[in-house]
């Protein structure tokens, strides 16, 4: 499946070794800028204020494409001003390449998030894709309501019908089988001090990860450290609160940065 994804956003590229990733972020992209196309020339007229509009989405692309294809090595610095928001617009506008207005594969973003679609069930990109692109269309017309407006809003829908496939996602399926290992648990274990845990979530117990995290700063600064001290957080709570959980990220924290050297989680 990836094999195929990554071969279907290659296409027209000239052998591009880019990885998956920054393809698609391609391909989203272009997606992006078309919806943008349509949007300013839905009324025959671009108006400065709609070039303003769509400033931080040009600003975010042209690095992009400047990195991957050799067309857009002009915008080395991005697109900033006006006039090389503008520019950057037009040179896209008249791009026969892959991931150009004029290409021969438009819309790869959506065929990426259908593919995806199609092969694990899961609608979510297709879906949030689908209001990305209702959102850029949504501020150019900048609350315009006539029949163009409403005319190019049915023609963006009409793409993202029909609806899904039904389907069990695999994900879910691999989730559940009663054969598998064993993903979350309710409880950890002093034998697992030493594991990362990667279902930690940061948010968690975020007062005594900030004290920790200053109490780490402290402790190896040198001028603190010089004293010879050494310094202690004492963690209490109940039975079930996520004391172990939190010492597991904490000592991970510490052993993935410079200062493992000079810290020691007991």
């Amino acid at each position: 499946m990836r094999a195929e994804a990554l071969a279907q956003l290659r296409e027209g590229t000239g052998g591009a070794t880019a990885s998956v990733p920054v393809l698609a972020q391609l391909a989203l992209l272009d997606d992006c800028l078309r919806v943008a196309h349509l949007a300013i020339e839905c009324d025959g007229a671009t108006s400065p204020d709609e070039l303003g509009r769509v400033a931080a989405l040009v600003q975010v692309a042209a690095p992009k494409y400047f990195a991957v294809l050799p067309r857009y090595e002009s915008f080395d610095d991005g697109a900033v001003t006006p006039d090389e928001v503008e520019r950057f617009l037009v040179v896209h506008r008249n791009d026969d390449g892959a991931f150009g207005y004029a290409g021969p594969t438009p819309w790869s973003g959506l065929a990426l998030a259908r593919h995806v679609e199609r092969h694990t069930h899961n609608a979510a990109p297709l879906r949030d894709l689908e209001r990305m692109l209702v959102r850029i269309m949504d501020d150019v017309f900048a609350g315009r309501a006539s029949q163009l407006e409403r005319d190019a809003r049915r023609r963006l829908r009409d793409m993202f019908e029909p609806p899904p496939t039904a389907g069990a996602d695999p994900r879910d399926v691999a989730f559940c089988r009663a054969d598998g290992p064993e993903v979350f648990s309710s409880v950890a274990h002093g034998s697992q001090i030493h594991e990362r845990d990667p279902f930690d979530v940061e948010s968690i117990h975020t007062e005594a990860r900030d004290v920790f995290h200053r109490q780490v700063v402290r402790a190896t600064t040198p001028e603190q450290h010089s004293y010879g001290y050494g310094r202690t957080l004492l963690v209490l709570g109940d039975s079930g609160s996520g004391k172990t959980h939190l010492l597991r990220a904490l000592r991970h924290q510490v052993h993935a940065s410079a200062s493992a050297t000079s810290v020691t989680c007991r």
